[in-house]
This record gives structure tokens, C-alpha cells and sequence, in this order.
């Protein structure tokens, strides 16, 4: 939504250790990360960063804060994947008090009786529907897909090597700072 990486750099671990097999309980070896920091700045020059991590939040599992010189936005949800759950957005501008903004009805689930990750894929089909009746690409398509595969490799690639990576220069793509 603000854009691009242009650069990164990460850190991934497995903090948690191994997982466990609910039908008999046994260890299974678990290589996948659950502990995520990407640190980086977005084309245009915005700094950002992002921190995931596994197990049980003590408040909203996803919490997304933009700071701008006027104010900030802040989206939490219950899940840690926004598109899963329905969400709270609020709004601060300056030194007024904070807002509740209400979402619009175009990212609510079309149909309320479905459980959480259900309603992310019948938002994403009725968005995709729309874009086909209407004309529109509002729908995520390959080529976002393959800008989030880029960027995942860069963030395993900068864990790696201990090196910031170029996402939008091809020319500095694996060159250390």
C-alpha cells in the first residue's frame, strides 16, 4: 500500500523450537522461521519496518502503524493475517483525539457466516468477479505475486548473508553496502 522495497535487511530465526504432532504428540523438527525483522526503506524514501512473530499476542495479533507529518493510521486485528479477520482502523490527526474510522464495505467478508480465512478467499473472489465484470485489476494478480516472491527472497537472502539487498536497482541486487 506505500509501495516497494527499494532495500532491506532481515533477520529470521526459529525461536520456538521444534513442533508437535497433535495426533500423537510426537516431536516433529520445525526448520521453518518463526521470529521475522525486516528493516528497510520503501521507493520514495519511506522507512519502514516490520516485525513477525509466532505464538499468542498479549493484545491485537497484527498491529500496522503509519506515521506521517500530519498524523498517523493504525489497523489491528485479532489474527496475524489482515486479510483472515475483520479489522479496526484509527486515525489520529495532529493534536485531535483519535478516531475509530468505520472499514469500508468493500473489505468486509461478503458473507458474515463464514469463518475467518473463508471470508479472506470470498473477499479475494468477489474482488476478482468484480474485476471482471466491471473492467477494473483491483484484484492481486501474478504480477504482485511474483514482486511478494522477490521480496521474500530478498528477506531470506539478507538473513543469509548479513547484507542489506537492492530490491528496485538490478544493478546493486546482491551487492553488500
Amino acid at each position: 500500500m506505500l509501495g516497494t522495497f527499494e532495500s532491506l535487511s532481515a533477520v529470521v530465526a526459529n525461536q520456538r523450537g521444534d513442533g508437535v504432532r497433535l495426533s500423537d504428540g510426537a516431536s516433529l523438527p520445525k526448520d521453518a522461521p518463526d521470529e521475522i525483522v525486516v528493516a528497510g526503506v520503501l521507493e520514495g524514501g519511506i522507512v519502514t519496518s516490520l516485525h513477525y512473530s509466532a505464538g499468542q499476542s498479549a493484545g491485537s495479533a497484527m498491529v500496522w502503524e503509519i506515521q506521517g507529518t500530519e498524523g498517523s493510521v493504525r489497523v489491528e486485528s485479532a489474527s496475524g493475517y489482515i486479510h483472515f479477520t475483520d479489522f479496526t482502523i484509527t486515525l489520529r490527526r495532529g493534536s485531535e483525539p483519535v478516531q475509530v474510522l468505520q472499514v469500508p464495505p468493500a473489505y468486509a467478508a461478503p458473507d458474515l457466516q463464514l469463518d475467518a480465512p473463508a471470508a479472506g478467499v470470498a473477499r479475494l473472489y468477489a474482488q476478482f468477479a468484480a474485476d471482471l465484470r466491471d473492467g477494473t485489476a483491483d484484484a492481486p494478480d501474478f504480477a504482485v505475486a511474483l514482486d511478494r516472491h522477490r521480496v521474500l527472497e530478498a528477506i531470506t537472502r539478507a538473513a543469509e548473508t548479513g547484507h542489506r539487498q537492492y530490491l528496485s536497482r538490478p544493478d546493486r541486487m546482491n551487492s553488500p553496502l
